[in-house]
């Protein structure tokens, strides 16, 4: 089971607007933070990410990190 977390686009597909205090964050920033905080993405890590035209999804392994990643990033 995976603790699947979406996050979409903006127009620009480089730039995300985050909601945590209405401030702005660039895409490559948000990235770098996820992993920085939970080491490399992959299958056999604790998270894995997807990327599609809409979207960028962060899976989750553990409910705890899932948990966490949310708190500091939306």
């Amino acid at each position: 089971m995976t603790y699947d977390i979406k996050i979409f686009w903006e127009d620009t597909h480089y730039n995300f607007v985050m909601n945590k205090n209405g401030r702005e964050r660039n895409w490559d920033k948000l990235c770098k933070e996820s992993i920085d905080m939970f080491g490399m993405p992959g299958p056999d890590q604790n998270f894995d990410w997807s990327v599609n035209v809409d979207s960028m999804t962060f899976k989750f392994k553990q409910e705890k990190d899932a948990v966490a990643f949310r708190l500091k990033f939306l």
